[in-house]
């Protein structure tokens, strides 16, 4: 690590990746091995190796990432006439395939060090192309011999790099192959912790290898070192429900009160082992319903924090068993997983239970920091199996946070499923958890939904882990993959979808047009508002057509509207959602309506219960009238048959469906994933429609009805009618065909000419070439681009890899699934004014996983360090910019404060001249320091520890009086040139002060 002084500063370098590498003599691509070896060279001819990448194997467009050994730090000094001479010649190689001990040589490149400085000031983090220049000699003998490595300008001639702008941001060349691509900025303290820890890992041999404790130092660097061990990732001997003393113990025992007791699972309440060890059904109940006394927490808040959710699971009940030998107790092990946005959390293990209960002493408490509106929580019950077999997924669910409101606590029971995106799915079991919602500032959660949802993973460190995430994201069923079972599901969703058409374009007409009752006004009281406001609005715009434009939309907002209300009359209140009117008082900053929101325990089961049961009877009273209508009419083609060919008969495979299966992949898997497509769409317009998706539906229910009011303001008409104008006399002219010529001929040159029209088999020819030279050049500017997105994407899941696991599993963007988990009535809520939610305690902070930033990612909260940095570094500067005016100075009273502070101000200038006049605006100052006015007598000192001559020191002393507001202390020290241990030269400003 270097020593940084005052004068220096560290530079952090990247070597990003070459494109198109290519030797003078052909050679396959197997044979390249591309590598790359940056050195100093000072101007006196020595050079300094700062990095050697790790080669990347067959390939001649490499992208090195940090395992690759990709940055390096540069110190260079701040006066830049020091370091003309100096630059960083950046040596592009392969290795020999056939030699480890030879290399061939693609091409070399410098930058100066003046160059790379500017860079970093001009151009931070932004991709620098090199154009990579033949040496003279293009072998190398021995690869880490460096003094067969041209070490002077004379060797090899070097390109220099113009001062950049947005125009040219590469340096350019005739040549288009053998292009190195770097980026520069100034090292953070994270960055230079990082590379410390880079630097310090073991080595095997010659090559630094990224070893499991060098990325522990990096995580206890960065605060990120796992406090929490992950459930699944726990070996048998990790677990308590491996020791001896679980095992052999009493499983039960029979109080002195007669009541039976079990032993608690996972383990005791360490401050109350008499008490919790042993507990009734009822006590154990009791203990979970209680506030949990440990917490974890993934990440802390930041300024892109939208809320907190906070998560405790309770129970679980009716799981199936996993295991065998149920006859002698071995029952399931059953754990839970959660994953919310970017973090994964786990429960601890209930041992031999198909019911399992953690108490509140347990760890099963998560608070999780909302970045996105759109953001669901996946929640999946998996049983813990020893070894290497995998932990069997028993059943998950979905959580749309969007349907619960901030401050209320929910105790929601939910059906878990083994998938949500097949078409018939069985309960495996249910589960308990308790929810609450707290959101930050209301307008810009709501704000935040108008942004795309970002691409969020999850990393993990252990291979057992992955598909328990996947099974808890996705569930038994991956739509990415090749599943015969979804096929056909995507099929029944689809004729499902005729299906709800017809029931929602039926009964949304008999309502309208028999004026049924739609909206409810009281409990037993339904009016219909639609029917009044269908039959009102239409007699009145039916005269008046030029309303029509705004009717549109707002009848479009009304469909929105109408949907929300007769979503909000299902009996289930844990089918309702946030309403279009809370949502519109939280754009309008007004808050949503106080309610004191309360739904009791089983609240209007019966209603629902009977609202499902004459559901599922019209689902399928329709469902088998229309398989006996099908039957019947084959029954009567079969009579009325007027066909006399003869049938052929076909042999019949003996193959097993499966085995069958897996051929017709190549065929079924494409049809599969454009149905998937379709099933998206209809899920989308689906969820939006019916408010499932309540923010969305609110935006656009917004959007129609903004829409609709500007219209009727402005005349609509004439604006349409001018459009109309426009566009005809402009798109529909014969001049049009007079641009169009004109345009193609620009863009492809001359001799262009109607396909049809060519004469000749060389015409033909050049028009096929002259088209996919256009093919190609678009491709070369859309491949840039790409690159770009590709090596960003590399690199960060390198980073992401190095930092917290390298098996990753991918959050879905959005829920989109053909079933849809709501509560149970046996659910129930109430908000936090009727009953208090304990503030959590003893919070276990664990690192979140969002990383972001360049070169070197980091999380939100490390950026928010160095982000801070930053700001004291700008003020630091401007102030020393101001200090370094020559001539006559006037600190005004916002610089006067850190003088009567004391604090040390660099003071950074060439002027020599001590004839330095201070005046303070004491009138300006009078208001922040209104002490009274004192007599200050200011002694500037000039001390020249140059000199050789002891007594010329100190021996300029003037001496100003200066009438100030006075504070307590008035001393500031200035600095002239000097670093932290010892002053060459500087200034000393004493101020005396007397009343």
């Amino acid at each position: 690590m270097p020593d940084v002084s005052k004068d220096k500063k560290i530079v952090l370098g990247e070597l990003i990746g070459a494109t198109d590498l290519a030797l003078t003599n052909e050679v396959p691509l197997s044979s390249l091995h591309p590598f790359v070896i940056a050195s100093l060279i000072e101007k006196n001819g020595e050079e300094r190796v700062l990095q050697r990448t790790k080669r990347r194997k067959e390939t001649d467009n490499p992208i090195w990432c940090v395992e690759h050994r990709c940055f390096f730090l540069i110190e260079i000094n701040t006066d830049l006439s020091k370091c003309t001479d100096d630059r960083v010649l950046f040596d592009v190689r392969s290795k020999d395939s056939m030699d480890p001990f030879r290399c061939s040589r693609f091409g070399i490149q410098s930058l100066s060090l003046r160059d790379i400085y500017k860079i970093c000031e001009d151009q931070s983090e932004e991709r620098i192309e090199l154009q990579l220049e033949s040496p003279v000699s293009t072998k190398s003998k021995k690869i880490l011999c460096r003094s067969n490595t041209p070490s002077s300008k004379e060797a090899f001639d070097v390109t220099k790099v113009q001062p950049m702008n947005d125009s040219t941001k590469s340096v350019q060349s005739t040549k288009s192959k053998n292009l190195l691509a770097v980026r520069f900025r100034f090292a953070t303290s994270k960055d230079l912790a990082f590379m410390e820890e880079l630097a310090e890992q073991p080595k095997q041999g010659k090559i630094v290898s990224i070893l499991s404790e060098a990325t522990k130092n990096i995580h206890r660097t960065f605060g990120l070192e796992d406090k929490e061990v992950l459930a699944s990732e726990q070996s048998t001997n990790d677990l308590r429900i491996s020791n001896y003393a679980n095992v052999f113990a009493k499983k039960t025992i029979r109080g002195k009160d007669g009541v039976r007791r079990n032993r608690v699972q996972p383990y005791f309440d360490p401050k109350r082992e008499n008490e919790t060890t042993y507990l009734s059904e009822k006590e154990l109940e009791s203990a979970m319903f209680e506030s949990s006394t440990e917490w974890i927490q993934c990440g802390t808040r930041t300024e892109a924090s939208l809320g907190k959710v906070y998560l405790e699971i309770l129970q679980c009940e009716g799981l199936p068993n996993m295991d065998s030998g149920e006859v002698i107790g071995n029952k399931t092990d059953a754990f839970v997983t959660v994953v919310y946005e970017e973090s994964l959390v786990q429960t601890d293990v209930i041992d031999d239970r198909l019911s399992p209960i953690w108490p509140s002493w347990s760890k099963r408490a998560f608070i999780f920091n909302m970045h996105h509106p759109y953001s669901q929580v996946f929640v999946a019950v998996n049983d813990f199996d020893v070894g290497n077999s995998p932990h069997d997924g028993i059943g998950r669910i979905a959580i749309n946070m969007n349907h619960f409101k901030s401050d209320v606590v929910y105790t929601l029971k939910y059906n878990i499923h083994p998938a949500a995106n097949v078409y018939d799915r069985d309960g495996l079991g249910s589960i308990t958890i308790r929810l609450r919602k707290e959101i930050y500032d209301e307008k810009k959660f709501l704000l935040a939904a108008l942004q795309p949802m970002p691409k969020l993973h999850v990393n993990m460190k252990c291979e057992k882990t992955l598909p328990v995430a996947n099974f808890a994201l996705y569930g038994e069923h991956n739509e990415d993959k090749y599943d015969i079972q979804l096929l056909k599901s995507y099929v029944y969703e689809m004729l499902d979808l005729k299906r709800d058409m017809k029931y929602v374009v039926k009964d949304s007409l008999s309502s309208l047009v028999m004026w049924r009752g739609q909206v409810k006004i009281s409990e037993k009281v339904y009016l219909p508002i639609h029917s009044m406001i269908a039959f009102t609005v239409g007699t009145y715009v039916i005269e008046r057509p030029h309303l029509l434009p705004s009717c549109f939309f707002l009848t479009l907002a009304w469909i929105m509207l109408a949907s929300m209300t007769y979503r909000h009359c299902h009996p289930s209140p844990w089918h309702h959602t946030v309403n279009f009117t809370d949502y519109f008082h939280m754009l309008t900053e007004r808050g949503a309506p106080e309610r004191k929101m309360e739904i009791r325990k089983s609240y209007n089961k019966n209603e629902i219960e009977k609202f499902i049961c004459n559901w599922e009877h019209r689902l399928k009273t329709d469902y088998d009238a229309s398989w006996k209508e099908w039957e019947l009419q084959l029954e009567m083609d079969r009579i009325g048959c007027e066909d006399l060919n003869t049938e052929e008969k076909k042999t019949i495979s003996t193959d097993p469906y499966a085995l069958a299966y897996e051929q017709l992949k190549p065929r079924l898997f494409p049809i599969q994933k454009r149905l998937r497509g379709y099933c998206d769409i209809i899920r989308t317009i689906k969820s939006v429609t019916t408010w499932e998706e309540s923010l969305i539906s609110f935006w656009i229910t917004f959007t129609f009805l903004a829409i609709g009011i500007i219209l009727l303001i402005i005349p609509a008409v004439a604006i349409i009618h001018w459009i109309l104008r426009v566009i005809v006399w402009v798109g529909m002219g014969p001049w049009f065909r007079l641009y169009t010529e004109l345009k193609v001929m620009m863009e492809s040159g001359p001799g262009t000419v109607d396909p049809l029209q060519l004469n000749n088999k060389k015409d033909r020819e050049n028009h096929h070439k002259r088209t996919f030279s256009q093919i190609h050049r678009k491709f070369k500017e859309q491949y840039k681009d790409a690159r770009k997105k590709g090596e960003e994407a590399l690199k960060m899941k390198a980073m992401r890899v190095f930092r917290f696991g390298k098996y990753i599993a991918k959050v879905p963007r959005k829920y989109s699934a053909k079933h849809y988990d709501y509560p149970l009535p046996d659910s129930y809520a109430k908000h936090i004014a009727l009953a208090p939610f304990p503030e959590p305690k003893n919070i276990t902070v664990v690192g979140a996983q969002y990383l972001q930033g360049e070169m070197i990612p980091l999380t939100e909260d490390e950026a928010k360090e160095i982000e801070v940095e930053k700001k004291q570094l700008s003020t630091f500067a401007t102030e020393n910019k101001d200090q370094s005016m020559g001539g006559k100075r006037n600190i005004e009273s916002s610089l006067l404060e850190p003088l009567l502070e004391g604090t040390e101000v660099e003071y950074d200038s060439s002027d020599e001249d001590l004839n330095i006049f201070l005046s303070f605006d004491s009138s300006s100052a009078e208001s922040k320091f209104a002490d009274g006015k004192s007599d200050v007598r200011m002694k500037l000192v000039h001390s020249n520890t140059d000199s050789t001559n002891e007594s010329d020191t100190d021996t300029s002393i003037e001496e100003y009086g200066i009438e100030v507001i006075a504070c307590e202390k008035l001393r500031s020290t200035l600095i002239q040139h000097g670093d932290n241990t010892e002053k060459e030269s500087g200034i000393e400003m004493e101020m005396i002060y007397s009343t």
